[in-house]
C-alpha cells in the first residue's frame, strides 16, 4: 500500500483494458444526447448532438452531458449497455469510482472506460442515468465518426440544440432552498 493512501480496487472490462492501447488516430464520435425522462415526467424533442474525442471516458462524456443539460447539483450517475433498463441487472453498467467503492460487483469503472474501447458502431445506442432518485434518463445514439485534426484539442463540441433544458428540481426554483 502507498505511504499516505489507500487502494481502490475496481473492476475493469477485459474487452477494454484491451483495446485501451489501440487507440492511434484521433477521432470525434458523433453523438445524439436523447433526454427521455426525468423527475417523474417523459419528454419529446430534448436533444444535444456532439462531437467527442473517442479517447474521451465515459466520466468525460457525464461531464459534458451535465454541462449540456445546464445540471448544476451533482448525483450519482451511470451508463448502461445491451439493455432497456439501466437498473436492471442484464447489460453492462459502468459507474463513477465512489459507488463502486461501496458496490464493487455493480460494474465497471468509467473513469477507465474510453469511447474507444467501447467500439462503438453507428447506430448504437445506451443508456445514461443521472440522480438515482429523480432519474434523469437519457438515450445516447452514436451517429457517425470522423477523423479529427492531429491539433484538435478540444474534448468535446456541440453540434446541435433543440428544447430548453428542464429544470434540475421542476419546483419552482427561487424557492428552492439547498439545506
Amino acid at each position: 500500500m502507498p505511504r499516505g493512501g489507500n487502494w481502490v480496487w475496481v473492476r475493469v472490462d477485459p474487452k477494454i483494458k484491451a483495446a485501451k492501447d489501440k487507440v492511434k488516430n484521433k477521432r470525434y464520435i458523433r453523438l445524439h444526447i436523447n433526454l427521455l425522462y426525468g423527475y417523474g415526467q417523459y419528454f419529446d424533442g430534448i436533444y444535444r448532438d456532439i462531437d467527442i474525442l473517442s479517447s474521451a471516458t465515459l466520466a468525460e462524456l457525464h461531464e459534458a452531458i451535465f454541462e449540456l443539460f445546464d445540471r448544476y447539483d451533482g448525483h450519482a450517475w451511470k451508463f448502461s449497455f445491451d439493455t432497456d433498463n439501466p437498473y436492471s441487472r442484464e447489460g453492462r453498467h459502468y459507474l463513477p469510482r465512489f459507488i463502486l467503492e461501496d458496490m464493487p460487483d455493480e460494474g465497471y469503472a468509467a473513469e477507465e472506460t474510453t469511447l474507444d474501447s467501447l467500439n462503438l458502431k453507428d447506430g448504437t445506442s445506451f443508456l445514461y442515468l443521472f440522480d438515482f432518485g429523480d432519474d434523469w434518463i437519457h438515450e445516447i445514439t452514436v451517429l457517425s465518426s470522423s477523423e479529427a485534426s492531429p491539433r484538435a484539442r478540444k474534448l468535446w463540441k456541440l453540434v446541435k440544440k433543440q428544447g430548453k433544458s428542464p429544470a434540475q428540481y421542476p419546483e419552482d426554483e427561487e424557492d428552492y432552498d439547498e439545506e
